[in-house]
């Protein structure tokens, strides 16, 4: 899971501004709890890891793992439209965004090397 450092960082610097901006009432620490633990989606790598299968660079595209496939947009689409669960979906689309970058940009296989 090399990316989470970045993840987590990207959570707490959109956190900041979302406070300065009044956004979000300063001392409510609850969204920024929510967008990291959007984070425990990154245990797919680890399934992928555990379960013998081959790790190549195509499989780390946002289809290569369960929870980071294209059908999230639905979760998360729902998610963000309830109260409770809203900074969750938040956290979880900026996730899978800041994965597309990565692997848009070529970044992915810097960070997960070919064997």
């Amino acid at each position: 899971m090399p990316l989470t450092p970045y993840h987590l960082a990207l959570n707490y610097i959109i956190y900041l501004i979302l406070v300065r901006f009044k956004i979000i009432k300063k001392g409510d620490y609850t969204p920024l709890w929510m967008m990291f633990a959007s984070n425990l989606i990154d245990l797919d790598h680890l399934l992928r890891m555990f379960s013998g299968s081959s790790m190549i660079k195509q499989e780390y595209g946002l289809d290569g793992l369960l929870l980071h496939g294209w059908w999230v947009v639905l979760p998360i689409s729902i998610l963000s439209m309830i109260k409770k669960w809203r900074w969750f979906g938040f956290g979880w689309a900026l996730h899978i965004i800041l994965d597309g970058f990565m692997v848009l940009f070529g970044l992915n296989s810097f960070l997960f090397p070919i064997n």
